[in-house]
């Protein structure tokens, strides 16, 4: 009995055509059961690219069923908007009342024809190893091509594998036994919460030296599912089998619920065709090698991305409208101090210089001491309206440099196009 697929898709009908296109390639699709979960829309435009993306699932449903193309089709349609994180949470729950293993994919991942060949073998070969909580189907690393030694355990051994361990877990076409996710996984609503019982040496192990922030998506609301099974996995000291080079593709990397990107400033670094064979794998003893964890502590340094020169003028200008708005937040502040430590000595120094004038001009004093102290009232309360509205003004002019950087991308995209 093969693991089935939860295929989790919200509103971008192309995606998920070729998503499943892809998947339909495999061999083992006709004898595997797919169940869809529908995510429902956020507006009225939302909603109808909903609708849109049901049609062509309940299509594929009744095609399936006629021709084999899967074992069985069940689709799930949300009532409104879950969100990524309740969508994947409820759906693989309801995947484990039936099935003692899953293979999860999101509406933009692109597989290789051997993926879920790839996937069984490993659930099969790892199913009483509990050590290993997770089976990933992507890999930021291509050990197979770039580094044979350190992924080959013997290359002239009948038993070749082509597979590695670490405690990082990708979310881009992966799976994992039930008994593991019941017994581990739990979704943190609080960055206190997931952190509870996280060692700094451990959070320090988990974010690869600073060169992967992963914690910082805590602060995100909802908190992202992934960084919870993440967590889940180190406290639990697990491990994550891995391809030695990717089975699958993120091809929704420009419009992603977690990931966006512009073609012509950035790419990344591990963006890769899934290898066209099977990965080889067999038993091997779960241990992470240090050299693996080295080359992927570099690999995702700044998430994995590298810019372009245009990026790169474009990054430094970005910074330095940031860096303005912080120099202008950092100066207004300090004037605001000065500015009342000034009124103080003003006030005092207005008082006595007010009454010597007084005495000197007479009535004509008074009016002129009036006028003084109207004209630094009106000084002071434009100053503090300032103060008041720097953060919108940096806002706006941020607003508007990120406009322009779009239309630099558009712009770019449309002589690419007539090239």
């Amino acid at each position: 009995m093969y693991a089935p697929i939860a295929l989790f898709v919200y509103n971008r009908l192309e995606l998920t055509k070729q998503t499943i296109t892809q998947l339909l390639t495999n061999t083992l699709a006709y004898e595997t059961d797919l169940y869809i979960f529908s995510d429902g829309g956020k507006d009225d435009v939302s909603w109808a690219e909903v609708k849109a993306v049901r049609e062509y699932l309940h299509e594929l449903e009744k095609e399936s069923a006629e021709r084999g193309l899967f074992k069985s089709v069940t689709i799930t349609e949300r009532p409104c908007n879950y969100y990524l994180e309740r969508n994947i949470i409820e759906g693989i729950n309801e995947v484990f009342t039936k099935h003692d293993t899953i293979i999860v994919l999101e509406d933009d991942i692109f597989v290789s024809e051997f993926f879920l060949d790839y996937m069984n073998t490993s659930f099969n070969i790892y199913k009483d190893e509990k050590k290993v909580m997770h089976v990933s189907g992507f890999s930021n690393l291509d050990l197979i091509n770039e580094h044979p030694l350190l992924v080959y355990d013997n290359p002239y051994s009948d038993k070749i594998n082509e597979t590695y361990f670490t405690p990082h877990m990708s979310a881009w076409g992966w799976g994992t036994w039930r008994d593991r996710w019941q017994e581990h996984f739990k979704y943190f609503t609080s960055e206190e919460e997931a952190l509870k019982g996280l060692s700094p040496e451990l959070q320090d192990k988990m974010q690869y030296g600073g060169n992967f922030p992963c914690l910082k998506t805590l602060k995100n609301n909802p908190i992202p599912w992934d960084i919870c099974w993440e967590i889940a996995i180190y406290k639990a000291d697990g491990l994550c089998l891995t391809p030695g080079h990717t089975t699958t593709r993120n091809i929704g990397l420009h419009n992603g619920t977690h990931f966006k990107s512009y073609d012509q400033l950035q790419y990344y670094n591990y963006d890769r065709m899934p290898l066209e064979r099977l990965v080889k794998v067999s038993k091997r003893t779960p241990a992470p090698k240090a050299d693996i964890e080295a080359l992927f502590a570099e690999a995702i340094k700044d998430w994995g991305i590298v810019y372009t020169p245009l990026g790169k003028v474009v990054r430094f200008l970005f910074k330095g409208t940031k860096a303005t708005g912080r120099v202008s937040m950092s100066a207004g502040s300090l004037l605001k101090v000065h500015l009342k430590r000034f009124s103080v000595w003003f006030a005092h120094f207005s008082k006595k210089a007010g009454k010597i004038l007084i005495k000197l001009t007479g009535k004509a004093g008074v009016i002129i001491v009036k006028i003084a102290k109207i004209i630094w009232k009106l000084l002071c309360r434009g100053f503090k309206e300032l103060m008041r509205l720097m953060p919108y003004v940096v806002g706006f002019l941020q607003n508007v440099f990120r406009l322009i950087v779009q239309g630099i991308q558009k712009l770019i995209n449309k002589i690419m196009t007539k090239m």
